[in-house]
């Protein structure tokens, strides 16, 4: 696991979400394809993990009763409060794991003194 592949992979659905085109849903999808590569084991803890596992599960969900895999469920098939669930779920993971990369960089710099 490497917080800082983490934190890329989360910046880039958040990017997706801020200028991509399109409907909400269309943003989400956007967003999962940013990190439909992650796993829970990128997050550093039981707690990250879990979070990011119902982010997934909430994906497929609405796809066809829940499928799992690397296909994005199609946009049209997520109800727009279901979009706005996952993104606020990727912005608390986002927010979270940059804290936690913050923590760790600052640690090792206290090092090098």
């Amino acid at each position: 696991m490497s917080i800082g592949y983490t934190c890329e992979k989360l910046y880039g659905a958040m990017l997706a979400l801020a200028r991509s085109d399109g409907t909400l849903q269309d943003r989400v999808a956007n967003a999962y394809r940013a990190i439909h590569m992650l796993t829970p084991d990128d997050f550093p803890d039981e707690e990250l993990q879990g979070e990011y596992t119902k982010l997934v599960q909430s994906w497929h969900t609405g796809a066809r009763g829940g499928g799992h895999g690397t296909v994005v469920p199609a946009p049209v098939v997520l109800r727009p409060d279901q979009a706005r669930v996952i993104v606020e779920t990727l912005l608390l993971l986002y927010t979270a794991i940059t804290r936690l990369e913050e923590q760790h960089y600052n640690s090792l710099s206290r090092r090098d003194l």
